[in-house]
Formats: structure tokens, C-alpha cells, sequence
């Protein structure tokens, strides 16, 4: 699978997307799009760009300054260009379901407790266990920022869009924006996060 072109790109907030591409954060904790059901959402693929959306954004539900922001607040209009600059690797999916141990996870993303006890009950049938998906990936910068022409099928409320394909050259030459040293050392510990709070099972 790892050796598969990519052609598909996760659709995030712009300010999540930039915030994985610097490296100051590696999780992405998701529970799904209006189009894919209440039970829909999975990490179906191995690696994929980041697609940096403007909609739903609302950078008041997220940990830093955005006081001085200028990042428009409206979709954006057929034919504006996207800039894809990063795409991502997963490393590890794990399927949460204690609040403690998601409460635990809160130095190593940016959204607030609000959002994401939202996605924890969001879909929750009255017996259900809430839950959440965590994935921890690793995120990559392309050499050249790829513009993509808006088109009206990567609007909505989806996760998963597909885009021209990505070469092969264009993955080799990207660059890991952690290098493997720091992304070990944040794995082990999440890792041990998880595992004390018994988030391990299979």
C-alpha cells in the first residue's frame, strides 16, 4: 500500500492543516462528515495530502492567538486556487473511548476541550460508548506549494476528496517536518498516555 501513488487528500481546517505542517502537532481526532453517517467516518487510507478548507473554520475553537488573523471565512469560489503543501503518513489509528485519556492528549493538539468532546458524543446512540479516532501521523512538506483549482465536488461536508494524482517524485522529494528522532520521541509518548489509561486494546 505504501508504495501506491497518492490521489486522495483529508480535508481539515486551514489553521489544523498548518499547524501539522510546522510540526507542532502530529493528531488528528475525528469522528466524521455529515456524508458519511454517524458511524461513517475511518482512516481508510494509508497516506493522503492535507486539503486546507475554509469551511465550518472557527479559530475561536482552537488554543492560539488568532487576534490578528486575516484567513477568510468563507468557502472558497469555483476555480480559486487551494495551496496543498503538506500530506501525511499514518503511523497509528487508535480508537478512543475514555474521556480521561482524550483530556490527556490535550498538549498535543490545538482544538479546545469543547470541540472535542463534541466529536467524542457526536453520533451517540442512547446505549452507545462515546468515542473518538485518533490518528497519529507524520506530516511531510512538499518541495513546491501544488495549486489546485477549486471544484464544486470538493465541497461538503466530506472528509476524503480526490485530487490529480501525486507523483512519485513529488513524495520523494518532500521533507518530514519532524525528524525521526522527534517523532519517535512523541510517539512514546502518546504511547504511554494511551496505555496507562488502557487505550491500547486491539
Amino acid at each position: 500500500m505504501s508504495g501506491e501513488l497518492m490521489n486522495v487528500a483529508f480535508k481539515e481546517w486551514s489553521i489544523i492543516c498548518d499547524t501539522l505542517g510546522c510540526g507542532k502537532q502530529s493528531l488528528i481526532l475525528r469522528k466524521g462528515g455529515i456524508h458519511e453517517g454517524k458511524k461513517g467516518f475511518r482512516f481508510e487510507h494509508e497516506k493522503f495530502a492535507l486539503f486546507p478548507t475554509r469551511f465550518h473554520e472557527q479559530e475561536e475553537r482552537v488554543r492560539i492567538d488568532s487576534e490578528k488573523s486575516v484567513r477568510p471565512k468563507t468557502e472558497y469560489q469555483i476555480g480559486e486556487i487551494i495551496p496543498i503543501q503538506y500530506w501525511a503518513r499514518i503511523d497509528s489509528i487508535w480508537h478512543l473511548s475514555q474521556w480521561k485519556s482524550i483530556e490527556a492528549l490535550n498538549e498535543y493538539h490545538i482544538w479546545d476541550e469543547q470541540i472535542i468532546l463534541d466529536r467524542y458524543n457526536w453520533g451517540k446512540e442512547k446505549d452507545d460508548q462515546s468515542s473518538i479516532s485518533a490518528a497519529l501521523i507524520r506530516a511531510f512538506r512538499f518541495e513546491d506549494i501544488l495549486k489546485i483549482p477549486y471544484e464544486k465536488k470538493y465541497g461538503g461536508c466530506r472528509s476524503w476528496v480526490n485530487l490529480p494524482m501525486f507523483t512519485e517524485d513529488q513524495e520523494r522529494r518532500s521533507v518530514s517536518v519532524l525528524n525521526d528522532f522527534e517523532f519517535g520521541e512523541l510517539k512514546q509518548k502518546i504511547v504511554n498516555i494511551l496505555d496507562k489509561h488502557n487505550e491500547l486494546k486491539t
